[in-house]
């Protein structure tokens, strides 16, 4: 094994990604936390961010134009507020990804960015915050975000509760009969099953 991609002493890898047309493409999001047996806890700060590598995975670059700004979303001493980071990019469109960021101050939800050229440029794909209403106040829990493998439209993000949007996140609805705490989503290979595990 090699180490490529080191942040600081504090940050590891909390997801990865893949382009499924360009495995050399590979995304990573990083989560900087600190949870001792004594004293207290923090879960964000500067070093959560998203990183992609085209080589992949030797070299990386810390993506930003759109995503978060570590300089504004600050905390009383100055930290980054950014929690965990959840990535998911569409199989049928792989130039389309997904980055769910929790705050890691308030544990609840900070936001949903969305990029369509592979990384490049990214933008608030839910400016009125209506996944939010699936959140807890323990986020760092969860911090996952799926896209239907047909659909580059069609994203579940995976809280306590389990929210759908079928229009790239401009609306949402929690699924209803489900129960609490998502961990987990996948689809059947064909398509016709989606299993949440919780």
């Amino acid at each position: 094994w090699e180490r490529t991609l080191f942040v600081n002493d504090s940050t590891g890898a909390i997801d990865l990604v893949f382009n499924p047309n360009n495995p050399d493409t590979v995304f990573a999001a990083t989560w900087e936390r600190v949870r001792r047996p004594t004293g207290p806890v923090r879960l964000h700060g500067d070093g959560s961010g998203v990183w992609r590598s085209i080589d992949n995975g030797v070299s990386w670059e810390q993506l930003g134009n759109g995503l978060p700004d570590p300089a504004i979303l600050q905390d009383q001493s100055g930290r980054a507020r950014f929690g965990r980071i959840g990535l998911a990019i569409s199989e049928s469109q792989p130039q389309t990804l997904y980055a769910l960021y929790v705050d890691g101050v308030t544990q609840g939800y900070l936001g949903l960015f969305r990029s369509d050229d592979g990384g490049d440029s990214w933008y608030n794909a839910d400016p009125s915050k209506g996944a939010e209403n699936a959140f807890a106040n323990f986020s760092w829990y969860f911090g996952q975000v799926r896209v239907d493998p047909d659909d580059p439209d069609v994203v579940f993000v995976l809280d306590q509760q389990l929210a759908m949007s079928t229009n790239g996140g401009a609306s949402w609805e929690v699924q209803p009969g489900t129960h609490v705490d998502h961990h987990a989503l996948v689809y059947s290979p064909d398509g016709s099953v989606i299993l949440s595990g919780n």
